[in-house]
């Protein structure tokens, strides 16, 4: 008498090895569908808009690269500091503080003189968005350094630290 065959213990079935390769076609499929077709073109625009953009950061300070109102003439205007104040007023906050310093001289190779600019505000969230966007439309513009916003249950508190850019007397 012969003793059967072993047979395997696992067999999977065909319509299971049909599932499996269903999935990796799927799979194959999708994988295509995802790359974009220019994926390469587009890799390579964006490789040199880096470059470039690490070549102008690289380069000496150009006051003509600043946009329309952005940098005022010569020296900061007396009256900056209360027309900033009563246009947070319309937002509904409440300044805390409101300091901006005397100019910081950038040196004979920077066309640009720095004044800093330190806001402290209390007040609703729905204000305090009211002053950044208020603060975002300021001429000439601050450029800002640190920004906080936190939350204090009922209010929040608003804290801004920047620098408004005016041109030197030596630059034109």
């Amino acid at each position: 008498m012969e003793l059967p065959a072993p047979r395997p213990r696992f067999v999977l079935p065909l319509y299971a090895w049909a599932a499996i390769a269903a999935a990796i076609c799927v799979s194959l499929i999708l994988l295509q569908l995802g790359r974009a077709a220019n994926s390469g073109q587009r890799l390579a625009a964006l490789e040199q808009s880096v470059a470039a953009m690490a070549r102008e950061s690289a380069a000496k300070g150009n006051a003509s690269a600043f946009p329309d109102h952005a940098v005022c003439a010569h020296t900061l205007y007396p009256g900056f500091r209360d027309q900033l104040d009563r246009s947070l007023a319309t937002s509904g906050i409440q300044v805390v503080a409101l300091d901006i310093g005397g100019a910081r001289r950038g040196g004979e190779s920077a066309p640009l003189d720095a004044y800093p600019v330190h806001l402290v505000a209390k007040g609703s969230y729905e204000s305090a968005v009211s002053a950044l966007s208020i603060l975002g439309h300021a001429h000439p513009a601050i450029l800002v350094d640190h920004f906080s916003l936190r939350n204090q249950t009922s209010s929040v508190s608003l804290t801004l630290e920047g620098r408004v850019f005016c041109r030197s007397r030596t630059s034109s």
